[in-house]
């Protein structure tokens, strides 16, 4: 039986970004201006599933993403679905553990591993699926200077500089979860989400949005 992969076009500050998700989490996040291309990319990833637009249905989670756009350093439950070679997936993993608003290097990272050759790194780098949340932008150049990124290197700069200021705590939107969620897009109530885009079953906002009467948020959004 062929897989269902969901996928919807979001909007951000940086650009438009397709987001793709499984039934066990996300396994694309990318900024890009070429839709068409970008959706024939994915369909050539993933040739064995079915490819569903999903605006509604993942709309929660894309708008989680926008807000984390705004400030990476925010952090992000969404679940994921990371497909790659043990080795890429080592790497990536290595990424998600670099703390908002410090950098590494390629070669420090092929340290890591156990290597002084930092090719293998590179390209397990340049093949990372999942923008920002697995945050490559972190990786940079011995010397300190910005290297190349897969969703160019004015995304990595605006990024990094984000995370040398990010939002203040008490300007981000919680929910009853005690789940941040940073900003709402167009005043969309961006709480913890199942895999349906549903709220999730012990969030108490419904997906509601705010200044409803019944919304159960318990911030307001940042300015």
């Amino acid at each position: 039986m062929h897989e269902t992969i969901r996928f919807a076009w979001g909007i951000s500050s940086l650009g438009d970004f397709l987001l793709a998700v499984s039934e066990k989490g996300i396994v694309a996040l990318e900024f890009s201006s070429a839709r068409m291309a970008t959706e024939d990319a994915l369909r050539m990833r993933f040739p064995q599933a079915v490819l569903e637009r999903s605006d509604e249905g993942i709309a929660s989670m894309t708008a989680i993403v926008a807000g984390l756009v705004d400030d990476p350093a925010a952090g992000c439950n969404l679940p994921l679905d990371l497909r790659g070679t043990p080795y890429e997936k080592q790497v990536w993993q290595l990424l998600r553990e670099i703390p908002a608003g410090q950098t590494t290097s390629y070669g420090a990272l092929a340290g890591r591993l156990g290597t002084r050759d930092a090719r293998e790194v590179t390209a397990a780098i340049a093949s990372n699926p999942v923008a920002v949340i697995v945050p490559c932008h972190r990786v940079i150049k011995k010397d300190g200077s910005i290297s190349g990124y897969r969703w160019g290197v004015r995304r990595k700069h605006v990024l990094l500089a984000r995370e040398r200021q990010p939002v203040a705590p008490e300007k981000r939107i919680e929910n009853r979860c005690g789940r941040r969620a940073g900003y709402p897009a167009r005043g969309v109530v961006v709480c913890a989400v199942d895999l349906a885009g549903k709220p999730a079953a012990h969030c108490a906002t419904g997906g509601q949005r705010v200044g409803n009467p019944g919304c159960a948020v318990s911030g307001r959004r940042g300015k």
